[in-house]
């Protein structure tokens, strides 16, 4: 049985991101980071035009474009240095436009999320969006067991651990099973 995970192109985002942003492994659902965002600002967890969230788990910038849509300030902090990149591009798609309409511009930083603390000194944040990476430590909750595996993600597309998320040391999706 193939039990890759092919997902529909162009993920919701069409040309709102530079191309070689769809190369990373774990993208947020463009339908999904927009909900989130609105159910966060619905239900007054965040203040657009106040709030600033994180996402130690930046990738390239999606969740950034979607809290500056809404009014809300957005760091992320992103391992790869490669994904670091394409997020800034991506920002940068936009940046006339938020300049245009006072929105604030995302940022992203190249850092090691398990200092975060350290790397967001200073930054008022209060609220944080994310998408860890795969694990199985992820995988499992309780009596709730999701049917993704290490080993199935290394035979699907999304191959994390050679290559997907990167080798850099300390990167998550790529830590021994």
């Amino acid at each position: 049985e193939d039990r890759r995970w092919v997902y529909p192109q162009p993920y919701g985002w069409g040309d709102l991101i530079v191309p070689e942003a769809f190369s990373h492994p774990a993208k947020f659902a463009r339908g999904l980071i927009y909900r989130i965002i609105r159910t966060g600002i619905e239900r007054g967890w965040w203040t657009p035009g106040v709030t600033h969230l994180v996402d130690p788990f930046a990738g390239v910038a999606l969740g950034g474009l979607a809290a500056a849509a809404a009014g809300l300030a957005w760091t992320g902090v992103e391992l790869e240095e490669r994904f670091v990149a394409l997020g800034q591009a991506n920002i940068d798609l936009h940046r006339a436009d938020y300049d245009h309409m006072g929105y604030p511009v995302p940022r992203i930083i190249q850092g090691d999320s398990r200092r975060l603390a350290e790397i967001l000194a200073g930054v008022g944040i209060g609220g944080g969006v994310t998408s860890p990476p795969f694990g199985d430590s992820l995988m499992r909750r309780g009596d709730i067991h999701i049917p993704i595996t290490q080993q199935w993600m290394r035979q699907g597309s999304t191959n994390i651990t050679e290559g997907g998320y990167g080798s850099t040391p300390g990167q998550l999706g790529a830590m021994p099973e």
